[in-house]
């Protein structure tokens, strides 16, 4: 480990659960939402009591997913 590296239990924790998620095969981007966006996804994080949007990110996204009628209106009208 470099000297720069923290070794405080908080950021080690943080490097474990950083190394868990990619070993699942998650990727971490940085995205720019419009404030309408961000509207939907307070929402959705509220209503599911979630404690962040990265959370009702991948919950709608996955809804997308396993619904067939969903995913293909969702791909209908991105197009």
């Amino acid at each position: 480990m470099s000297e720069s590296m923290s070794t405080s239990p908080a950021a080690k924790s943080m490097r474990r659960k950083a190394i868990k998620h990619r070993d699942e095969g998650r990727v971490r981007n940085t995205f720019w939402f419009t404030p309408e966006a961000l509207d939907v996804l307070d929402q959705v994080r509220d209503n599911m009591g979630a404690k962040s949007r990265e959370v009702a990110i991948n919950a709608i996204l996955q809804r997308i997913g396993d619904d067939m009628f969903l995913k293909q209106e969702f791909l209908a009208v991105t197009k």
